[in-house]
């Protein structure tokens, strides 16, 4: 327990602003939660499930019609509830009428994102996010701008790197604005994994997104 504290103290004061909220969180938790919380931090099966439970079973969509259909899942909980992993998906109006949350079939520059997140006793340990800014008229996608993709992770000895992310848009009748990386796990430098991270989105706002081992 001492060492997860220090380690979290230590990327604190090196200015990590989410460590700092999480080592307030950790010094308040009792000795028997503390180390229940390193536990699961340091279970080589919440990290591995943290990239994939999200999709289990679930298949990628191949075409345009079952880009529509597609259902994100939400949420899944291991260890009784104790360790949580869920998804968020948001569109919002860069530039447009609305200036704020995407209203439906508006025109305008848009921002449209998917994470996914685990958390421990309810604090958040780790989260992955992709993103898209696009262009819509009022009734279609009309230009993907730029991609994006980033990470935050507080479990010691894993780390993750992903690949540089692309963007496109999908054929009719799917029309939406594409982004993807893929993200690479790796515990202690050897132990590796890789998960498709994908989200679309048109001008109706969010469409679908996914983490899926591959």
């Amino acid at each position: 327990m001492e060492k997860y504290e220090l380690y979290l103290s230590n990327l604190a004061n090196a200015g990590e602003p989410d460590a700092v909220a999480l080592l307030g969180d950790f010094r308040k938790f009792s000795e028997e939660k503390k180390e229940d919380f390193v536990g699961y931090v340091n279970d080589p099966k919440v990290t591995e499930a943290f990239l994939e439970v999200l999709s289990e079973g679930v298949a990628e969509p191949g075409t345009p019609e079952e880009e529509e259909s597609f259902v994100t899942e939400g949420r899944k909980e291991l260890y009784g509830g104790d360790v949580v992993i869920e998804s968020e998906y948001h569109v919002e109006d860069v530039a447009g009428p609305s200036g704020g949350v995407s209203a439906r079939g508006t025109a305008g520059s848009k921002k449209a994102w998917h994470s996914v997140s685990d958390t421990i006793f309810g604090k958040r340990v780790t989260k992955v996010t992709v993103g898209v800014n696009y262009q819509t008229s009022a009734t279609r996608t009309t230009k993907v701008h730029s991609a994006w993709a980033g990470q935050s992770n507080f479990v010691p000895g894993v780390s993750f790197d992903n690949s540089p992310v692309k963007k496109w848009i999908s054929a009719n009748p799917g029309n939406n604005a594409h982004a993807e990386t893929v993200w690479t796990g790796k515990i202690a430098g050897t132990y590796t994994w890789s998960s498709r991270h994908r989200v679309w989105a048109d001008q109706d706002g969010y469409k679908g997104g996914y983490l899926k081992r591959i």
